[in-house]
């Protein structure tokens, strides 16, 4: 269980780090749930595209993930849930906590729900 949440938050980071979005909307499932720094609720790919673009238009940015905790709900899905702290030169680090639910689609594991907010 807590290796495959760690290998998709691994592949979630890695894209992340090189701002590779359609790397990052291929980790998601066609309509996934998707609710990020903003209040707006996004659904599918073309919602996340547009988030990870604009978010990235800001500059560098990094992520680290502490205290991974995963819940096995069946076969073919997991929820985690890890802090987040994402950092850039210019505005410095915000810890958020992010929870994530991963399906298991054709062989797969891919992100179904997405879910931050603040941390304190």
């Amino acid at each position: 269980m807590t290796v495959i949440a760690g290998e998709v938050l691994h592949s979630w980071q890695h894209a992340f780090h090189e701002q590779d979005v359609d790397a990052l909307v291929d980790l998601y499932t066609a309509e996934a749930l998707f609710l990020g720094s903003q209040p707006t609720l996004l659904r599918g790919s073309e919602g996340i595209h547009d988030y990870f673009t604009a978010v990235f238009a800001s500059g560098e940015l990094r992520v680290t993930f502490e205290n991974l905790e995963v819940e096995h709900v069946a076969d073919d899905v997991f929820i985690l849930a890890v802090r987040a702290i994402f950092s850039s030169p210019s505005r410095g680090e915000l810890e958020m906590r992010l929870t994530q639910t991963l399906l298991l689609r054709n062989g797969r594991w891919r992100i179904a729900c997405h879910h931050v907010s603040p941390a304190g």
